[in-house]
C-alpha cells in the first residue's frame, strides 16, 4: 500500500529484516533542497543514493538522510533535474 504512485518499496525477512525502497520523478529545482518522504519508515539506518534521470551533468545532486528514518533531502546544484532515490536499510 503506497501512497505516491512513483514509489516502491520491498521488506525482505530474517534476522535483519532489510527493507529497499525507492522514489521515481522527483523533481529538484537548480541550487535547492526538497524533502521526500519514504513510503515506509526506517527503524535503525538507511542509505541512501540519487540518480539523475535528465541527462544533463553540468550539475549534480546529493541526497542526505540527516538523522531523519522516515525521509530523505534531495540537493540539486545549477541545474534543475529529475531525481530517482533508492534507499536501503533496516
Amino acid at each position: 500500500n503506497v501512497s505516491n504512485a512513483n514509489a516502491w518499496w520491498v521488506k525482505l525477512g530474517g534476522a535483519v529484516p532489510l527493507i529497499i525502497q525507492g522514489i521515481n520523478n522527483v523533481y529538484v529545482n537548480g541550487d535547492t533542497a526538497v524533502t521526500i518522504r519514504y513510503p515506509v519508515a526506517f527503524t535503525k539506518f538507511q542509505l541512501p543514493m540519487c540518480v539523475n534521470h535528465t541527462g544533463n551533468y553540468s550539475g549534480w545532486s546529493y541526497c542526505s538522510n540527516e538523522g531523519d528514518l522516515t525521509s530523505v533531502r534531495i540537493i540539486a546544484t545549477n541545474e534543475n533535474m529529475v531525481l530517482a532515490v533508492v534507499a536501503i536499510g533496516v
